[in-house]
């Protein structure tokens, strides 16, 4: 038997034919280059929130130069119907502090922002309250000096450029090689997203240790900025209500931590915005609901809560101030060590 053969045949035939594919497929599906400035906006779906004292929605826009040129005189107007009142707005540049965008109307429900020059490559993101819980979105239209800006569907992440390259590969890889290759390209296709959306959490992360070690304001601050860049999701604005909560803030919190457990679906996030919320009640000096909710959120995600027991001064203090909610903690360390 020609063993040279066989491995040529079984081995590196298929794997040169692998590596030419790819770069076929690759280049024949390689995105065209943008030439002059490209406008493009999302916007995402609605956060509304109705309960009997609160009704708000909350929306985040982007709008991002995809071209190779500055867009010139950028204008982004947001028209909500007539009743409706924006209630707060922030605005921030990925060129910050180098770039000015300037608020030129007001008028209520409709919100004019202007900025001279935006950069290639450069993205400003909006996020909007509004004093309504309008499921609906806004009326957006962004435009230039020379151009109209379009909407995009799509969020496509610039880190993930490897990744749409692999994807792209593993169409061709699926035909010469159905076993141990394929296999292989499909395990790090799933390492390098499980790895890049590991990334989007880390402020999230590094507010909640800085919260539960007692530095309220800071952890604030970075929550604010993860909504503003990241946008929201329950665990996230539940860590922003409990940070405002600390920060004498009673008021925002409250609303906050109801539309994070409005949102929450997973037995995971209900569990943490219990958490967060029995710490708000504590904050608040309502024993009774603080037990309450701990007791919810340790009955949906036991070992999570039990070692943001053990990290959070938060928790320690309330512990000295209620012995029922030191009792309830002990009671699930004592629970948990016993199996």
């Amino acid at each position: 038997m020609n063993w040279k053969k066989v491995l040529f045949n079984f081995v590196a035939a298929p794997l040169l034919v692998t590596i030419i594919g790819g770069m076929v497929v690759f280049y024949l599906t390689k995105p065209p280059k943008n030439v002059g400035e490209k406008l493009v906006y999302e916007i995402d779906e609605p956060v509304a929130f109705d309960a009997d004292k609160v009704k708000v929605s909350l929306f985040w826009l982007r709008v991002k130069n995809n071209g190779d040129a500055p867009s010139k005189q950028v204008e982004i107007s947001v028209k909500f119907p007539d009743g409706i009142k924006v209630r707060a707005h922030k605005v921030v540049s990925s060129n910050a502090p180098l770039a000015k965008i300037n608020q030129v109307s007001s008028e209520g429900h409709n919100l004019v922002f202007a900025t001279d020059n935006l950069l290639p490559d450069e993205s400003i993101s909006i996020s909007l309250m509004i004093d309504s819980a309008f499921a609906a979105k806004p009326d957006v239209i962004v435009r230039s000096s020379n151009t109209i800006g379009e909407l995009y569907k799509s969020s496509p992440a610039k880190n993930n450029s490897v990744l749409s390259v692999l994807n792209r590969t593993i169409i061709v890889t699926t035909i010469p090689l159905l076993t141990g290759l394929s296999s292989l390209l499909v395990l790090l296709i799933f390492r390098l997203r499980k790895f890049n959306l590991s990334l989007f959490s880390s402020k999230n992360n590094a507010g909640f240790v800085l919260l539960h070690k007692g530095n309220y304001q800071l952890a604030q601050e970075i929550f604010k900025s993860a909504i503003i860049t990241e946008g929201a999701e329950p665990i996230l604005l539940s860590n922003f209500a409990l940070s405002s909560a600390l920060s004498g803030e009673v008021n925002v919190a409250l609303s906050t931590i109801e539309s994070a457990e409005w949102w929450a679906s997973l037995g995971r996030q209900k569990a943490i915005v219990y958490f967060n919320k029995a710490l708000i009640y504590g904050q608040n000096g309502d024993e009774a609901l603080c037990l309450e909710a701990l007791k919810k959120a340790f009955e949906l995600s036991p070992s999570d809560i039990k070692s943001y027991c053990e990290m959070s001064t938060i928790v320690i203090e309330l512990s000295s101030k209620y012995s029922s909610v030191k009792k309830e903690i002990e009671g699930n360390q004592k629970a948990w060590f016993s199996f």
